[in-house]
């Protein structure tokens, strides 16, 4: 699931500095995709500390949406914890810091430092990890050792023989932000379209493409293998507190995700689509009800659309199961161009932020099931085989 912000950064693939003296990665016409992501594992292995530039575009045409994003980075591979590289990120607003054991960011403009010692793996922003170095590192072994991975390379010819492409792709398979691999449905497909430096061994441009022409697009600059390190303060947000800035006041959470077994709150929420038409609780006592919580610009509910759809499909002739997509907030333009883009059949509540802090709604899409007698059966991801299973138990 994605956080409400925005999600994220693209997978990183470098391909690896073997032993430059004589032949860069890549010249040989000889080497097959196998062959070069072998060696960018090992390239990524023995990475140490490195900065860079990079511009994350985030490209989804199907919904109407684009964001470029920007900053400068500082990590060390070397020094991996919580599920992360230590680093350092930074741009005009934020500075984000992991420092091995907290993850803490600082707001610029609010002059605030919001810090994380518990749970840091879920608190560092996925925009930082998706498809980054960090995530290949873990993803190619996967990779390789899936068959039906398809990996490609292009040789670039003169005059620009400084580069290759590596393509690579399994039908109804993605890779996650920490680097694992996630079945999705068969007919889905994301292509990762890496340009690599032969001379560096590292890729200065990731992209995600899906099969509707959405892409995610990471472009790195002025990639340093042997960077100035950071100054030992900057990894301590005391330093921080001591130039004038305060710990900012986490706003309190109202709910946790509704628990299994919990009574379900009671709603009426309108119906988008139907001028002035509202559905309830209380006229869907006795049903089983499948709530998808959901908002337009988000990848995994993108993706999650034709999930539904198949299971609205599934269900359409039940009298004794309701399914309804709840939105907290998007508008009526960007809720219908969505509709349209993913051929949404099931119904939409829109303006669903009350039901959303109800029912204790922190990320997106969450599913939450709840049984004919009131109680919820199952609160989670969208996982379909574990909805069906608590149907039928």
């Amino acid at each position: 699931m994605l956080p409400n912000a925005r999600p994220v950064i693209i997978a990183t693939v470098g391909c690896i500095f073997c032993s430059f003296n004589s032949q860069a990665l890549g010249e040989s016409p000889q080497a097959d995709g196998r062959t070069l992501l072998t060696q960018l594992k090992k390239r990524i292995d023995g990475l140490g500390s490195v900065s860079f530039s990079e511009e994350l575009e985030l490209n989804y045409a199907s919904e109407v949406y684009f964001q470029k994003l920007q900053w400068n980075a500082f990590a060390n591979f070397a020094e991996e914890s919580n599920q992360a590289p230590k680093f350092q990120i930074e741009d005009e607003a934020v500075r984000c810091v992991h420092n091995g054991s907290e993850y803490f960011m600082v707001d610029k403009q609010e002059k605030t430092v919001e810090v994380e010692s518990q749970k840091v793996a879920s608190s560092i922003p996925s925009k930082y990890l998706v498809n980054s170095w960090f995530s290949l590192k873990h993803a190619i072994p996967q990779v390789l050792a899936d068959d039906s991975f398809s990996i490609e390379v292009e040789h670039h010819p003169r005059p620009d023989p400084s580069e290759f492409t590596l393509r690579l792709w399994s039908p109804g398979k993605a890779l996650t932000p920490n680097g694992r691999i996630e079945n999705l449905k068969p007919e889905e497909k994301f292509v990762y379209t890496i340009r690599v430096q032969r001379f560096s061994g590292l890729p200065h441009e990731i992209t995600r493409t899906r099969e509707n022409g959405d892409c995610i697009k990471a472009t790195f600059r002025e990639i340093n293998t042997k960077p100035k390190e950071p100054v030992e303060s900057s990894w301590m947000y005391s330093d921080v507190l001591k130039q004038g800035f305060k710990i900012a006041e986490k706003a309190p959470v109202k709910n946790t995700l509704i628990k299994v077994g919990a009574v379900a709150p009671s709603f009426q929420v309108e119906l988008f689509g139907a001028k002035a038409k509202k559905i309830s609780s209380n006229e869907l006592r006795g049903k089983t009800i499948l709530l998808q919580f959901f908002i337009c610009h988000c990848g995994g509910c993108i993706e999650g659309a034709g999930v539904i759809n198949q299971f609205f499909n599934e269900n359409r002739a039940s009298d004794s199961i309701q399914i309804l997509a709840v939105n907290p907030y998007d508008n009526e333009k960007v809720l219908s161009a969505f509709c349209k883009n993913q051929n949404v059949l099931y119904p939409i509540a829109s303006n669903g932020k009350q039901m959303c802090s109800d029912f204790g709604i922190q990320s997106y899409p969450t599913i939450v099931l709840i049984g004919p007698d009131e109680r919820v059966l199952y609160s989670g991801n969208l996982d379909i085989n574990a909805i069906r299973q608590h149907m039928k138990n």
